[in-house]
């Protein structure tokens, strides 16, 4: 049956081979539209904060001694880790953007495989969270966007990692102003009371999934709503982190 299966991929492919999104060649694209070469341009993440990323720039300072940003040893957010391969610049930008304003689904799928490849490393060696959720939209602005991209981006993860998505425990009840579009000093204040959870809650260790991490309010607003109904352990997955 496993072979069956292989022989049929090799076939579709074969037959629709897929095309790279930035030189349109379908060469080396395998299972992704994406080739290798266009894949080489991808700005990876450099490391950083061992929580939520940041760059730490003053190799001097106590900081860097405890591979933490001065946020996360002043405030420790409520989530554990962040895990974000990319840095929020072009293409990658790009990708989301058209995905999230211009409905170009297939860059969801695009960056889910991506996405796959990088979470599979991580978690060969440590505990998979027991569920996803992906950071949930308000109903209108589902209504005028016509999908979640983060629920759209967890899909091919969910698949390949063999993890389910939960989707309906967790609402946003506040119809917030985008935050890309306020200032950093009013996007906590604009996040606050955003999200519930409306169902009876039942894991404890959860990976809450987005397209970017920038001022990180939203994540932050979102897992002190999950720690309320009792999840002790919060992985953040982003594409991108800002």
């Amino acid at each position: 049956m496993q072979n069956m299966k292989k022989n049929i991929k090799y076939l579709f492919n074969y037959f629709f081979p897929h095309t790279c999104v930035f030189c349109l060649e379908t060469k080396n694209c395998l299972d992704r539209d994406l080739c290798e070469e266009c894949r080489k341009e991808l700005p990876l993440k450099k490391p950083g904060c061992k929580i939520c990323l940041a760059d730490i720039a003053n190799k001097n300072n106590i900081a860097l001694l405890a591979k933490l940003c001065g946020n996360c040893i002043k405030n420790p957010p409520l989530f554990d880790q962040l895990f974000a391969p990319y840095s929020y610049q072009n293409p990658i930008d790009y990708l989301i953007t058209k995905l999230k304003f211009n409905k170009k689904l297939i860059f969801a799928n695009l960056l889910g495989k991506l996405m796959v490849e990088y979470l599979a490393a991580i978690y060969k060696n440590r505990q998979k969270p027991q569920i996803i959720i992906p950071i949930p939209l308000h109903k209108k602005r589902l209504r005028e966007r016509g999908f979640n991209q983060a629920l759209e981006i967890s899909k091919p993860i969910s698949k390949n990692l063999q993890i389910k998505i939960d989707r309906f425990s967790c609402q946003r009840v506040k119809n917030t102003v985008m935050q890309s579009l306020l200032p950093a000093k009013e996007r906590e204040q604009n996040i606050k009371n955003a999200f519930a959870v409306t169902n009876q809650f039942k894991f404890t260790h959860v990976a809450v999934i987005d397209d970017v991490f920038t001022t990180g309010n939203t994540i932050r607003e979102f897992c002190k709503t999950l720690k309320k109904s009792g999840v002790q352990k919060i992985d953040v997955w982003c594409v991108a982190r800002g």
